[in-house]
């Protein structure tokens, strides 16, 4: 039994019922990935299975149940929060083009949800959708309440809030 597998035992026996997520390159596409339902929110333009786009405030959430997913990550320069199970968001700041693997969960029903912590004025950045490895199964998308989201620049959404200094460059 590897290391993690008996840490996430331990966990769920002695501890709170939660594994270390890790948020890593996947290397090579792993054979029999398998597409997952998601819901987009936000200003996005769909091209084939990739979503354009450039605005802040933009979000993608899927459900599955299982231990780990995948998603891809097009070009462009983006900073990324990823949030499983509503736990704090893992940053994910200008990664490369690819595939990257969510992992370190333990079996079982989880939802993914991916903001995108940036706003693009040199051009767009592609998010390339959610992927089941065999085994793992699709969960309905996680419904919205009604509600008010205000999607605009970095003024709109706060960004500058995290900055340590006044000034602004591009």
């Amino acid at each position: 039994m590897s290391l993690a597998r008996v840490t996430c035992a331990f966990l769920l026996l002695f501890a709170a019922p939660v594994c270390a997520q890790v948020v890593q390159p996947a290397g090579p596409r792993p054979p029999n990935l398998k597409a997952l339902p998601m819901a987009v929110h936000g200003r996005v333009l769909r091209e084939g299975s990739d979503f354009v786009r450039q605005w802040p405030g933009t979000y993608f959430e899927t459900a599955f149940r299982g231990s780990s997913a995948f998603f891809r990550v097009g070009p462009g320069e983006v900073s990324l929060r990823i949030r499983v199970d509503g736990r704090p968001p893992i940053a994910l700041v200008k990664p490369s083009p690819g595939l990257y693997r969510v992992g370190g969960l333990a079996a079982g029903a989880h939802r993914l949800r991916i903001d995108v912590a940036s706003e693009s004025q040199a051009g767009v950045t592609v998010f390339g959708g959610y992927y089941a490895p065999a085994g793992v199964t699709s969960l309905p998308t996680p419904k919205r309440r009604k509600s008010i989201e205000f999607i605009g620049d970095s003024h709109t959404v706060g960004y500058g809030n995290t900055s340590p200094s006044r000034q602004c460059t591009e």
